[in-house]
């Protein structure tokens, strides 16, 4: 008799406690270049709690939750946290579709700079075949190959150069006062008083690329 009595307490109890929860279910997907697609092993649970489960191979879950206000929270790495208040009514079932979305990530601009080798022969005959006027350069590996020691040697192996004096420079036959000399794009002053191009022989081929 008592124990009849003491199955029939815990029978009733447990009923009351079943009889206190609902279930919540639902399908977690996210929209992969305009297709929605099922997300499987996402956590689901409730919020500040432990109890939830993960989804299926089919992105879908269900579990059981205690009646009362709750909040379900989805979260999967690279993807941004999911959080829904839902409210779970006793032996009813709640359905809460989730889609989940990517994390925007923001990069800061990245410049990537690239510093063009002109020494090698192959860049000096590219420079000359893309220019619009007629060009004519020599490069440090060109220099170092015909062993010019300095610029006023170096140019002399150019095709219109030529250097006066061992100093300075005459192109294609015209004199001093129709060419100019210039170092990265600045013009050079002359020391002499008497000649407007500076004379090449002080610049050693060692500060030419």
């Amino acid at each position: 008799m008592y124990r009849s009595f003491v199955t029939l307490i815990l029978a009733l109890a447990i009923a009351g406690a079943q009889g206190q929860s609902g279930v919540v279910a639902g399908t977690v997907t996210t929209d992969e270049g305009g297709s929605v697609q099922p997300m499987p092993f996402v956590n689901v649970v409730l919020k500040g709690t432990t109890t939830g489960t993960t989804t299926d191979l089919d992105g879908k879950f269900r579990f059981d939750v205690p009646a009362g206000e709750h909040v379900l929270v989805a979260s999967f790495v690279g993807y941004e946290p999911f959080e829904k208040p839902f409210v779970a009514e006793a032996g009813k079932t709640v359905t809460l579709p989730i889609v989940l979305k990517t994390l925007a990530i923001e990069m800061d601009v990245m410049e990537v700079v690239h510093k063009v080798d002109r020494e090698r022969e192959a860049v000096q005959l590219m420079e000359r075949r893309e220019s619009t006027d007629l060009v004519q350069n020599i490069g440090a590996q060109e220099l170092k190959k015909k062993g010019a020691n300095d610029v006023a040697a170096g140019v002399q192996k150019m095709v219109g150069l030529s250097v006066v004096g061992g100093r300075y420079l005459y192109v294609r036959g015209m004199g001093d006062r129709y060419n100019s000399a210039y170092l990265n794009g600045l013009p050079l002053p002359s020391p002499d008083p008497d000649a407007k191009v500076a004379p090449l022989d002080i610049f050693p081929t060692s500060v030419v690329n």
